[in-house]
């Protein structure tokens, strides 16, 4: 039949533009997942070249940070040390006080280890220019990275310590300069650190003291310093103090949580402030004297020895100069600080005998001094530094009230006797934490 052959024929043409715009679609949908793929594959090369730059930037640090601060003979310190008004909260004249920097501590005879520097230039303020070694922060030339009162950070540096670490205030974030990552003659990315001091910062995590409810507990507690006063610094209010919330304190963030501005003080408060008794001068780690101070038989390394010719001495602190030792002393009785002086300075806190409540000082009336006190026993002879600790009140003011008066004298016709009255006002303090006395009221 005509009509049936006419109705075929249209049903393969419509199968046949169905299976086109099929095709189409399918063309077009493995196009858009290519462009994605690529797309994809491009951002992940990004993202993979930018942590191997991050990665580069922390072995960097590490190795910077190892290199300067490695030896135990470096200080760190924050440029806000440098500040040129310390009376203000805020550090003046200096651009970045938030950078790192190290310094080269003095060596036996408070001088460089160059020996370009003499004793008297250890009585300037802040660190000697020649004992810096370089500020913790990323520079395209370090040579260049200058003072950090004044040094010039490029406009598009990375922000390494933002508001979301440090709070709003633009003082207290932290950028640093980029430094390019080189293909052959290109540059294919940039990496940046900056170093920050844990160690400076006030523990936020530490219990009171008083707090301990057990013997364990005491225990713990006593291996920390004493507890700061977090809740009483601006921005602290409502900061938790509860022993049991504090042994739960694991970060800065955390403290938002009953502080919402806890961030202000990223600079100051810490949950990892740890550190090391290193010996700044000798390098290892200090010792600890209280021991040797409070036995009754000291050490032998600080006990009295005796020099050429009979004479007894205490083996001073810091090495001695040929002005002590040799056997012609040109100055035998200078007074440097020895270990039996700090030791008597240790003990003062110690009761007198017979009275535990006064350390009574005798008073040589024709002297302008005091006897002196070695180990709770009044000294008969000696001088400071050698035989004995001085115990004396300072003077804080000295005031005369003079007056005149005038008197007949009956052995002269007409005659008078003028004269003058000094009457001397001292007021003297008491720098210790128990009464003094003066024996005598005649001075």
């Amino acid at each position: 039949m005509p009509g049936t052959e006419t109705a075929t024929a249209g049903f393969s043409l419509v199968i046949t533009i169905s299976l086109m715009v099929l095709l189409s679609l399918l063309a077009v949908g493995l196009m858009s997942l290519a462009s994605i793929s690529l797309r994809k594959s491009t951002s992940s090369t990004a993202q993979t070249e930018a942590r191997a730059n991050a990665r580069m930037a922390i072995m960097v640090a590490l190795g910077e940070l190892q290199k300067q601060l490695g030896p135990d003979q470096r200080i760190s310190a924050q440029a806000a040390i440098l500040d040129q008004n310390p009376t203000t909260e805020t550090p003046e004249g200096v651009q970045h006080p938030h950078f790192l920097g190290v310094w080269d501590s003095w060596d036996t005879w408070l001088t460089d280890k160059k020996g370009n520097l003499a004793i008297q230039d250890t009585y300037r303020d802040g660190r000697h220019p020649s004992l810096f070694r370089r500020w913790l922060v990323s520079h395209p030339t370090s040579s260049e990275l200058g003072s950090a009162l004044s040094a010039s950070i490029p406009g598009d540096a990375a922000l390494l310590c933002g508001e979301g670490s440090a709070g709003a205030d633009p003082s207290r974030h932290v950028r640093a300069a980029k430094v390019p990552v080189s293909a052959g003659s290109e540059t294919s990315g940039h990496f940046a650190w900056w170093v920050a001091d844990e160690s400076m910062k006030a523990r936020l995590d530490l219990q009171d003291r008083n707090a301990a409810e057990s013997f364990e507990d005491a225990q713990r507690i006593a291996a920390f310093s004493g507890r700061p006063g977090v809740e009483s610094m601006s921005s602290m209010e409502g900061f938790v103090t509860d022993p049991e919330s504090i042994a739960k304190m694991v970060s800065l963030g955390q403290a938002t949580i009953s502080a919402t501005n806890a961030r202000d003080h990223f600079h100051d408060l810490t949950s990892h402030s740890t550190g090391l008794f290193t010996d700044v001068r000798f390098g290892g780690i200090k010792k600890d004297l209280n021991l040797a101070l409070e036995a009754d038989q000291v050490p032998e390394e600080m006990q009295e020895v005796t020099l050429f010719g009979g004479r007894p001495f205490n083996p001073p602190i810091r090495p001695m100069t040929g002005a002590l030792a040799d056997i012609n002393p040109s100055n035998p009785y200078l007074a440097p600080m020895s270990w039996r002086t700090m030791r008597e300075y240790y003990r003062l806190y110690r009761e007198f005998p017979g009275d535990s409540t006064k350390h009574p000082i005798a008073w040589k009336g024709g002297e302008p001094a005091t006897e002196r006190f070695v180990m709770g026993k009044q000294s008969q002879v000696g001088r400071w530094g050698t035989e004995g600790y001085t115990r004396l009140p300072i003077l804080l003011r000295q005031t005369w009230v003079l007056a005149t008066k005038s008197e007949s004298n009956p052995n002269t016709s007409g005659g008078r006797d003028y004269y003058v009255l000094a009457v001397p006002i001292v007021s003297l303090w008491n720098p210790f934490d128990v009464a003094m006395e003066i024996g005598s009221e005649e001075i």
